[in-house]
């Protein structure tokens, strides 16, 4: 119920994003780069100069990715590696979150984005945070008319990701 009344306070407006294009990533990754040096956690962009249109709610992207990196943060040691990146698909695109964290078994990938579960799953075990930014983040790319997605990522950890189609908004 806080979740939906949070998005519906705040409803997506479509626009044209350039999602793809490294400035929007670098302005991501700026927005987390002092928390990431006093964590002594590398964070690092790769994306193209230029790439895909999204006519989406630029907000609401921008949201995503920030609840993403934020929970990659928590979770890293000093040592550790964020990465923000941009993979083409066919008639859209995937945005990327990975570390090279402690990673999430495939049972628990399967329920990332219900609320809480995962809060629950480790409350003592390792940092977690209150169980609500992971279910934002599904329930934002659904209402972009995208998917979130958790899988293994190849430096080791967990990679979330946010695949829109070129015209996502509904």
């Amino acid at each position: 119920a806080a979740i939906d009344a949070f998005i519906k306070a705040h409803s997506p407006l479509p626009e044209t994003v350039k999602v793809a294009d490294a400035p929007f990533w670098t302005t991501a990754q700026a927005a987390f780069l002092p928390r990431a040096a006093a964590a002594g956690v590398h964070c690092e962009v790769q994306a193209p100069p230029s790439g895909p249109v999204v006519t989406t709610d630029g907000e609401r992207v921008r949201q995503v990715v920030d609840a993403l990196t934020d929970n990659a943060l928590r979770v890293l040691p000093a040592g550790g590696r964020v990465v923000l990146a941009v993979l083409p698909l066919p008639g859209g695109v995937r945005l990327e979150v990975r570390d090279d964290g402690p990673g999430l078994s495939a049972e628990d990938r399967a329920v990332a984005f219900d609320r809480g579960v995962l809060t629950e799953r480790y409350r003592g075990a390792r940092p977690v945070g209150s169980g609500v930014g992971l279910a934002l983040v599904g329930e934002l790319a659904r209402r972009l008319g995208g998917r979130a997605v958790a899988e293994p990522a190849a430096e080791g950890g967990v990679c979330f990701a946010l695949e829109l189609a070129t015209r996502t908004f509904p």
